[in-house]
C-alpha cells in the first residue's frame, strides 16, 4: 500500500493548492477553489447577455461587446474590479441605469 508522498494524485493536488509537498503530518487544505464557468459546468453566456440587455434596453450584442470584447468581464473575474465597480463600469460604458442587484442577478 502506498505511503506518504507515494499517493501521487493527492500529493500533486495538494502541492497545486498549497505550494507545499504533502506529508502525512500536514493538515489538509482549508479551502478548495473550483472554476465552474465553462470548465466544470457548461452554461450559455448569451442567456446572461439577453437578460442584461433587456434590463438596459440595449442589444445583447452590445452587452457581449462590453463584457467580453472590451474585457470588462475578464477584469471582474480576475479580481481587478469588485462587484460595485463592475456594475458602475458597465453602466458608464453603456449609458444605462440598471439597478445593481438586478444587474448581478442577470449576469
Amino acid at each position: 500500500m502506498p505511503r506518504g508522498n507515494e499517493w501521487f494524485p493527492l500529493g500533486i493536488f495538494s502541492f497545486l493548492l498549497t505550494g507545499h509537498r504533502m506529508h502525512s503530518k500536514r493538515q489538509p487544505p482549508s479551502f478548495l477553489y473550483f472554476d465552474l464557468g465553462n470548465v466544470l459546468l457548461h452554461f450559455d453566456r448569451h442567456i446572461a447577455f439577453r437578460a442584461v440587455a433587456e434590463l438596459g434596453k440595449i442589444t445583447p450584442e452590445r452587452v457581449e461587446e462590453i463584457l467580453t470584447g472590451e474585457g470588462l468581464q475578464w477584469s471582474y473575474e480576475a479580481g481587478e474590479l469588485n462587484p460595485q465597480q463592475f456594475h458602475a463600469r458597465f453602466v458608464e460604458m453603456t449609458g444605462t441605469s440598471i439597478d445593481e442587484a438586478a444587474f448581478h442577478h442577470a449576469c
